[in-house]
């Protein structure tokens, strides 16, 4: 909702001169009522973003909090799969280096 502004009739002028007292009373009285009503409304649309400001907050936070979880677990992972490739490294140099020698060993 957007902020509302007043913008003064004019007629407004003719309020302030002239006429019957109670007329610009009543008048002055019907502009105060418009000018209160449009604040009134101001303010609730105030309110209304404000509330929408903290769920957005708060939607921020858990999206920030989900981001960091996701590199910790992520950085995890990934040594994980180089603790796994490391191994399956030795184990196949290993191997080579027995075949090696039982080569060498058997052609001796």
């Amino acid at each position: 909702m957007l902020i509302k502004t007043l913008a003064w009739p004019s007629d407004a002028r003719s309020i302030m001169s002239g006429g019957n007292k109670n007329d610009k009373l009543e008048e002055a009285r019907g502009l105060v009522d418009e000018t209160v009503k449009i604040m009134n409304n101001n303010m609730e649309a105030i309110w209304e973003r404000e509330d929408k400001l903290q769920i957005l907050h708060g939607r921020v936070e858990d999206l920030q909090e989900g981001a960091q979880q996701f590199q910790r677990r992520s950085a995890k992972v990934k040594m994980n799969y180089i603790m796994k490739n490391l191994q399956l490294t030795i184990i196949i140099v290993i191997l080579i280096a027995i075949l090696i020698a039982l080569v060498l060993w058997v052609g001796l």
